[in-house]
């Protein structure tokens, strides 16, 4: 049997089960996220609470001012066993012709939210699902229906001696090359979105995604505008929850970088964004990767072990990554 392109979305819950093996669920659909509130804060509770890749919140902020806003379609499917919630899938479609998404625009929609022995059983209910969606950065119990491809994790080591030491001498010379070059800047810490010093390092940033995409219309503005404001609510959010990681620096008294990630797990962060001054006169700075090398010896003091730029491996990052970690995509099964 064929799966056309619509499918599993034009069945009924009960088709669904059926046709997938699913039997010994109850599933249900839900086309809002204020439905699915009370059974998602359950599994949360229950799998990973505190998380903000897996917080109700958080995935309700990117569809209100994100996906909503762009006419997309909202399909959360909620699988029980016996009264008890056991995976929620939040996915949304922007158009007729485009595939159905787990929110892969943004960090924390890159996870499945069950637990990783269960994921296994709807590989094939979620084969229609457009298939980089279904990343994780944890290992399933069940890998059949996975395959893997190399993470950006950094591991920090205990100092940061330690962590030089396992690099060539000609990339540690290019790092002390930019600590030299920004030598005069003040960093500092915190673990708040500082909105209003952010507003002019915003505006250059975001002129730099425009020109970088070529957007020429006001629906490409658009799009890397409300991309880049969904992103700053979430780091709110992550501050709300304890987990946000913020620094800042300054050239005399003028801002001209910020650097945000978040904490995950019990001794991992997320590497999430970096606005900076994206003028020529700025440029010498390597201003994102010196935000990065500042970032990690933040981590390092607060005792966090792995630093995660998964999200976003832009090849100037590759030469920090010092491990042989692995993800996990979700493929799309075959069938006769």
């Amino acid at each position: 049997m064929k799966l056309d392109s619509a499918a599993p979305f034009d069945l009924s819950p009960k088709e669904m089960a059926d046709r997938f093996g699913l039997s010994d669920f109850e599933l249900a659909v839900h086309l809002d996220y204020d439905s699915v509130r009370t059974h998602w804060i359950e599994l949360n509770k229950s799998y990973k609470d505190g998380e903000l890749s897996l917080d109700w919140q958080s995935h309700q902020l990117i569809w209100e001012h994100f996906y909503q806003v762009r006419y997309g379609r909202l399909w959360i499917l909620c699988a029980m066993q016996k009264g008890t919630v056991r995976a929620i899938f939040p996915m949304i479609k922007e158009d007729a012709s485009a595939p159905w998404s787990l929110c892969d625009e943004f960090i924390i929609g890159r996870e499945y939210f069950c637990p990783p022995d269960l994921i296994h059983r709807f590989a094939l209910l979620l084969s229609s699902i457009h298939q980089e969606d279904m990343s994780s950065f944890y290992l399933p119990h069940n890998t059949e229906s996975f395959l893997t491809a190399p993470s950006g994790v950094i591991d920090l080591k205990v100092d940061a001696e330690t962590f030089w030491a396992g690099f060539k001498q000609k990339n540690q010379k290019e790092y002390q090359r930019i600590r030299r070059i920004n030598a005069d800047l003040i960093t500092e810490r915190d673990h708040v979105v500082r909105r209003e010093e952010i507003a002019g390092i915003l505006r250059s940033q975001l002129d730099y995604w425009v020109r970088k995409k070529n957007a020429s219309s006001e629906d490409e503005y658009s799009y890397s505008r409300d991309k880049i404001h969904t992103d700053l609510k979430l780091m709110e959010r992550a501050a709300e929850m304890g987990k946000l990681m913020s620094l800042y620096f300054y050239e005399g008294k003028q801002l001209i970088a910020a650097n945000f990630s978040v904490r995950r797990g019990k001794n991992g962060v997320d590497d999430y964004l970096c606005l900076r001054d994206c003028s020529e006169t700025q440029k010498r700075r390597s201003l994102g990767i010196f935000a990065i090398l500042e970032n990690m010896n933040f981590c390092r003091d607060q005792g966090l072990c792995f630093y995660d730029l998964s999200a976003c491996m832009a090849p100037y990052k590759e030469s920090l990554i010092n491990t042989q970690m692995t993800h996990y995509h979700l493929y799309r099964p075959q069938k006769a």
